[in-house]
């Protein structure tokens, strides 16, 4: 279940000109279209406000491919520098959080975290279901050139990134900074954005350092809509919505049928 309803944090408002805001998002849970559409909305409200960054903290199972996916592309075309940081202590980012950790500009784990386990499952209804042994194949070669192509673009150890798939490996945070899958092992959001400071980061908004020490941190939380989508869309909800609107669709259909009975029944006496 995804634990959006206990976020918190202060509302947009017009940035002031005279400081610098980091910008922070936090996914908890499982990856889907919820997800995907906060992801959406908070990197856009990052460039209205003309923040320094965005901070994704992280920490989630996995979750469904074709979201993931949408978030990457978000990420890898973000208009300022995005940090994903697994965290806090205890956190990780399994399967499709891989992903979205190494589309990064900047990767950081939290002491105690993990990342990896990326092998592809075919899930149905909450439930892994089996697969073609020739369809998994293709699915999983996908699934390695894809995170490679992350893990290179973004100067990462590649051969760790398609092990993750292949292999379901698994890393900690102190082995990932050693083995150059992360940059940053950081206690804490603060430690974070103090290590960070003066970085130096190449994207769409061109060649420049990081200014995160003492920046103000504006936190942004999900909107009701993505609230009640994310409730909607865990699998549970979903199936049992389909057996309501079987129901009342099977009930419409007894009392129209009832009615034509009756109907011709009174007809013929």
């Amino acid at each position: 279940v995804i634990a959006l309803l206990g976020w918190s944090g202060p509302d947009v408002s017009a940035q002031s000109a005279t400081r610098r805001e980091v910008v922070v998002a936090r996914i908890v849970g499982e990856i889907d279209p919820a997800v995907s559409q906060y992801v959406e909305r908070v990197v856009t409200a990052s460039e209205a406000r003309g923040a320094e960054a965005l901070v994704i903290l992280l920490d989630t199972p996995g979750g469904l491919d074709v979201s993931m996916r949408e978030i990457v592309q978000r990420l890898l075309g973000a208009p300022l520098p995005v940090i994903v940081m697994v965290g806090p202590a205890g956190a990780r980012a399994a399967s499709a959080g891989t992903f979205i950790v190494l589309a990064s500009d900047v990767a950081v784990m939290a002491p105690g975290t993990t990342m990896g386990a990326a092998h592809p499952v075919a899930v149905e209804g909450g439930m892994v279901i089996p697969i073609d042994p020739v369809m998994m194949e293709k699915v999983t070669n996908d699934a390695v050139g894809y995170i490679r192509g992350l893990a290179i673009q973004r100067g990462r150890n590649a051969e760790w990134a398609e092990r993750a798939v292949r292999e379901s490996v698994v890393v900690g945070s102190s082995d990932a900074l050693r083995t150059g899958v992360v940059e940053a092992v950081a206690s804490d959001l603060d430690d974070a954005l103090n290590q960070l400071d003066g970085r130096r980061v190449s994207g769409p908004w061109g060649d420049r350092p990081l200014r995160t020490r003492g920046a103000v941190i504006v936190e942004i939380s999900p909107s009701f809509a993505e609230l009640v989508l994310a409730i909607v869309a865990q699998p549970a909800v979903a199936y049992l919505l389909c057996l309501i609107g079987l129901v009342l669709i099977g009930s419409e259909v007894f009392a129209a049928t009832g009615g034509a009975a009756g109907q011709i029944g009174r007809a013929h006496v």
